[in-house]
């Protein structure tokens, strides 16, 4: 396997990872190392250390930049947000932007803001 391919296909397994909410640390994993062994014997799976930090910081960058593309390129915009409670009961408000295809542009947590409409606005307005 040439290192480019190596390259591309760890950071495809990243994106999968992040996409699914998969723990990092299922690169650890004894099963999984096995399983993806058999598949394909050259392939080498990034480290907890690496899918944690420099994978993570280059599909972060990637995603950036296509969303930004799109909001650029789009005739048109909606901004839509969705307010609910994580795990920990505290507030979050998802921000999407339609191009007119929906794109997820952020997460805010408001804190003691309680997502109220003045809050909700400034946020947009940023």
């Amino acid at each position: 396997m040439s290192h480019n391919e190596l390259k591309s296909l760890q950071e495809e397994l990243a994106k999968a990872v992040y996409s699914s909410g998969a723990p990092l640390a299922m690169v650890s994993s004894p099963y999984w190392k096995k399983f993806l062994e058999k598949l394909r014997p050259s392939f080498k799976l990034p480290t907890r250390h690496k899918i944690s930090g420099k994978l993570l910081d280059k599909v972060y960058d990637e995603m950036q930049s296509d969303v930004m593309n799109k909001i650029s390129e789009s005739e048109s915009l909606s901004i839509i947000s969705d307010g609910w409670s994580n795990i920990r009961n505290e507030s979050v408000i998802n921000i999407i932007v339609a191009t007119p295809e929906p794109v997820f542009y952020k997460t805010v947590q408001p804190g003691e803001n309680h997502s109220t409409r003045k809050y909700i606005a400034h946020t947009f307005n940023k």
